[in-house]
């Protein structure tokens, strides 16, 4: 996975935002440096037929935030703007 070996590279020490973890190694790592899972839910998400690994995704175990996406861009915006104000202590 490149943004994995990007970041373990890199070892950023600001905030980021890892848009796509489908493994369970993944997923441990970035708690394993502190970092939190946040899961996007959608209404209507398309039903997959694939058994594979990265198709499964990550045991729930994981995930410390979820985000119901079931209205509008702006609404999902606004909440996944709130979150990040509230994770990295941004009041602006």
């Amino acid at each position: 996975n490149s943004w994995y070996a990007s970041w373990t590279s890199l070892a950023p020490t600001d905030n980021c935002i890892i848009t796509d973890v489908r493994i369970e190694n993944e997923a441990e790592f970035i708690k394993d440096n502190d970092g939190v899972i946040i899961q996007i839910i959608g209404s209507k998400r398309p039903t997959k037929n694939s058994d594979h690994l990265s198709e499964r995704g990550i045991d729930k175990s994981f995930i410390d935030k979820i985000i119901k996406n079931d209205s509008t861009k702006t609404k999902l915006k606004g909440e996944a703007t709130k979150l990040w104000k509230e994770l990295t202590g941004n009041k602006e």
